[in-house]
Parts: C-alpha cells; sequence; structure tokens
C-alpha cells in the first residue's frame, strides 16, 4: 500500500491508494470516451491477457451503427506487436511491429479477396 507523504502537519486526512486500485489507473479496468463517430476504449495493463491498452473504434454514422475502422495498441507482447487496424469497409488488416522481431517483421498487411 502506497500512502504519500507531505511535509509538515495538514488538515486533510491522508491518502491511501491500494496497489490494486493504482494498477488499474481507470475504476473497474476500463474508460470509454465517446466522440463524434468515434469511441475510445482505454484498458488497464492488469485487465487484458492479451497487452491491449487502447482501441479506437470510427462509425460511418453518427448514431455509431456501422463500424469503419477499428485500430487497437498493444504493450508488453512476445510477438512485439504494436498496433492494429482493422479496415471494415476494404476487409483489410494491418499489423505493425516494434524493432527486433524475428526475420525483421515490422509490418504486416492483410486483405481478403473477394470473388
Amino acid at each position: 500500500m502506497w500512502v504519500p507523504k507531505l511535509p509538515g502537519k495538514s488538515w486533510v486526512s491522508s491518502i491511501v491508494v491500494s496497489e490494486k486500485d493504482l494498477e488499474a489507473k481507470f475504476p473497474g479496468g476500463r474508460k470509454v470516451i465517446r466522440y463524434r463517430k468515434a469511441k475510445l476504449e482505454r484498458f488497464s495493463p492488469t485487465v487484458t491477457k492479451d497487452g491491449l491498452v487502447s482501441r479506437l473504434t470510427t462509425y460511418k454514422d453518427l448514431d455509431c451503427t456501422e463500424v469503419t475502422g477499428v485500430k487497437e495498441w498493444y504493450k508488453n507482447r512476445s510477438d512485439g506487436l504494436e498496433e492494429r487496424y482493422f479496415n471494415k469497409l476494404e476487409n483489410s488488416t494491418a499489423e505493425h511491429f516494434k524493432p527486433g522481431r524475428a526475420f525483421a517483421l515490422l509490418c504486416k498487411l492483410s486483405a481478403e479477396r473477394t470473388t
């Protein structure tokens, strides 16, 4: 448990923050912010097992019913994945990796073929 120490006496009682609450960053481990035609989700590192820290979902309309793209940011993954973007309109995916990955792979693009 971490308790900040202030010099001298204070008229306010001391603040006590548990380690679990400090690691969580957000109440419940997740924070959702809605924007015009977009939604930003932020996660605590301890909540998601795959290292997901942020997800930005963009929509085609103001009612947020049709998804156009999803961008995800990761940290501390064993495969080195830092960023992934799903383009729902073109059915494509782009993945960006940090330097040092096997075969020097930095970016991987894939698209689903439609016939």
